[in-house]
């Protein structure tokens, strides 16, 4: 089924920092806070099956002990019934890997 007017929101706490080094899509909006930086992308329409990956690297401004939980990203989007409908993925775990 189509998607109407997809926008997907990712969120990074305040321990990351976005390098701007983006894949094929460019946020539309970043919005940089105390506590974090939310990235906007308004995809728009989606036909049935097609998919857009978005990618993007982030520093640690810290240096991590154990591991860090990266809230999931929201993905919103309008159905076939006109309806406006909200997706979350699963959190991200960063694990630091020994030297």
């Amino acid at each position: 089924k189509i998607l109407r007017d997809v926008k997907v929101l990712d969120i990074l706490p305040y321990m990351v920092s976005s390098t701007n080094e983006f894949g094929t899509l460019k946020p539309t909006t970043i919005q940089k806070g105390k506590k974090s930086i939310r990235m906007v992308w308004e995809i728009g329409d989606l036909q049935a099956k097609e998919e857009r990956v978005l990618t993007y690297k982030v520093k640690s401004k810290m240096n991590l002990l154990g591991e860090v939980k990266l809230p999931a990203a929201i993905v919103q989007f309008i159905n076939n019934r006109g309806v406006l409908e909200e997706l979350h993925s699963l959190k991200l775990r960063v694990i630091k890997k020994e030297e």
